[in-house]
């Protein structure tokens, strides 16, 4: 079946989505596409053309607003901004993407709703398409607002956009239940969730309790921090204990970026930046436990409650306990419950996240069943068999089940 795949996201991208999308298009089973990267910056020569037929890249509007909405008059600014350069550079992709679908003649259109460029373009294409439609979300575009300082009407306008899109598609990609919980009562439809897993050449993740350095305690942490509040209390924690857990130093091993880091006590963190997944694998492997925040801030609540965060795969394939930091509501929550992981802490008190620090550092036998939870997760749940059937059912090469 030819695909033509419209997304803000392409292969050969650095960070999460172009990691997504280079495994899913490299699946078993799935077809090259043709792809259309709508895009603000990036580099056309850096597209991996493997499982490519074809691809168009776009430059997209910069959408987000350099100004946050802390009054009035700056709603009225980035309304203002948004009908005079964003809406009209929309505007003049249209027939780009027309000709451009036009000449493919696609059996269907699978959109990544990624950014709200392409919320925008899929809504004014959809109604004259002679195709199915097939969407996919990895984030709700609620939160996709709240990240680009979008005014109320702006928001409401991409939400109503959003809910039109998803009525009108054949099948719909979701990346957790609770994602497809929230959408399916106002949006009926043939839900898909597909949640990423890591692609292995052994045969399963072994699970691993023993401490690596024995002179430290390593907490890992891997990709981009939007849980500043969880951080937070993890270092001011950390201080209380004078980064010290049953004996031996603490230090925290982290690979990502836009992170903050205080602390007033004789601290240790080693920072990695950027590392590509098998690097991180690595570094993760040789730490005591992987450290998985949510964020507890208001304005996050579209992310922790209805998103799967991509790491949680990474740390289950090393077999090493996961702390996981998230508020009631987040989406790992029950999916912790059900996974048998103890080792949650869901609320911003020092002393709850010391306690259960304390706890995995000096009782071998808790340590050793949250290695062995973390490890079963890998091999029975976040698998990459289990990643593959689902974008082949959601691209209808494989029934729905």
């Amino acid at each position: 079946m030819s695909t033509l795949l419209l997304s803000s996201s392409y292969p050969g991208q650095l960070g999460v989505g172009g990691l997504l999308i280079g495994e899913m298009l490299g699946c078993d089973g799935v077809p090259p596409v043709v792809l259309t990267a709508l895009c603000s910056s990036g580099d056309p020569q850096t597209v991996d053309p493997s499982h490519l037929k074809d691809f168009l890249f776009l430059t997209s509007p910069v959408e987000a607003h350099p100004t946050a909405l802390t009054s009035r008059v700056q709603h009225l600014r980035n309304r203002l901004r948004q009908k005079q350069k964003v809406d009209p550079a929309v505007q003049r992709l249209l027939p780009q993407l027309k000709s451009w679908i036009e000449t493919h003649q696609p059996k269907q259109l699978w959109a990544i709703l990624d950014s709200t460029t392409i919320i925008d373009v899929v809504f004014h294409l959809a109604p004259q398409l002679s195709c199915p439609l097939i969407v996919q979300i990895w984030d709700d575009p609620l939160h996709l607002c709240i990240q680009r300082n979008y005014d109320a009407l702006t928001k409401k306008r991409t939400v109503t956009r959003f809910q039109t899109i998803l009525r009108q598609a054949s099948r719909i990609g979701v990346i957790c239940e609770a994602m497809q919980a929230a959408y399916q009562d106002t949006c009926p439809g043939d839900y898909v969730i597909i949640r990423h897993g890591i692609q292995r050449h052994e045969n399963e993740v072994i699970p691993q309790f023993e401490a690596p350095h024995p002179g430290e305690f390593r907490i890992g942490l891997a990709g981009s921090m939007y849980s500043i509040a969880s951080w937070r209390v993890l270092q001011s924690t950390l201080d209380e204990l004078d980064w010290t857990l049953d004996g031996r130093q603490v230090v925290l091993e982290v690979a990502g970026s836009r992170i903050e880091f205080h602390s007033q006590a004789k601290a240790s963190c080693r920072f990695y930046g950027w590392r590509n997944p098998q690097e991180i694998h690595q570094q993760m492997m040789a730490c005591d436990v992987c450290y998985m925040p949510q964020a507890f801030e208001p304005q996050y609540a579209p992310l922790t409650e209805l998103s799967f965060p991509t790491k949680f795969s990474t740390y289950a394939a090393t077999g090493r306990p996961i702390l996981v930091h998230t508020p009631p509501n987040g989406s790992l929550t029950p999916f912790c419950a059900e996974q048998n992981i103890k080792l949650v802490c869901n609320t911003l008190n020092q002393n709850e996240l010391s306690g259960l620090l304390h706890r995995v550092a000096e009782d071998p036998e808790f340590r050793k069943s949250e290695a062995e939870a973390s490890a079963e997760v890998a091999n029975k749940v976040l698998t990459f068999s289990a990643f593959s059937s689902g974008v082949r059912t959601l691209l209808g090469d494989e029934p729905s089940k």
